[in-house]
């Protein structure tokens, strides 16, 4: 079942549509088997240390960065920290399971304008 990682842990409307089991927590999931990794990644700021803890803690699960001002810049750093994923955390439901689809046969997901750099 997917686990989302959300500054106020709060799973929201698209993610449980798309994944009605799914986990949503504000701590990263220590010693916890997740299939699937989704972070919320903050507006501003640094998120490599963010990612490099959700890496470790995901293990070889896949780790999907969401973001909801989403970037080539940020989605390039994202991809750099070891994400096999980064969309915007407002997609559609049958996007977010493109997404998981994608990832979980060892896929990556990214957005056209970055795909294309």
């Amino acid at each position: 079942m997917p686990t989302f990682l959300t500054p106020d842990g709060k799973i929201r409307p698209n993610w449980q549509a798309a994944f009605p089991a799914a986990i949503c927590s504000s701590a990263v999931p220590a010693g916890q088997i997740v299939d699937s990794l989704w972070v919320l990644l903050p507006n501003e700021g640094e998120i490599a240390p963010l990612l490099a803890e959700c890496r470790a803690a995901a293990g070889d699960a896949p780790l999907i960065a969401l973001s909801d001002t989403p970037s080539d810049e940020q989605g390039m750093a994202a991809l750099g920290a070891g994400v096999a994923g980064y969309c915007n955390g407002h997609a559609a439901p049958a996007v977010l399971q493109q997404v998981a689809a994608t990832v979980s046969n060892g896929g990556v997901w990214l957005g056209q304008s970055l795909l294309h750099r």
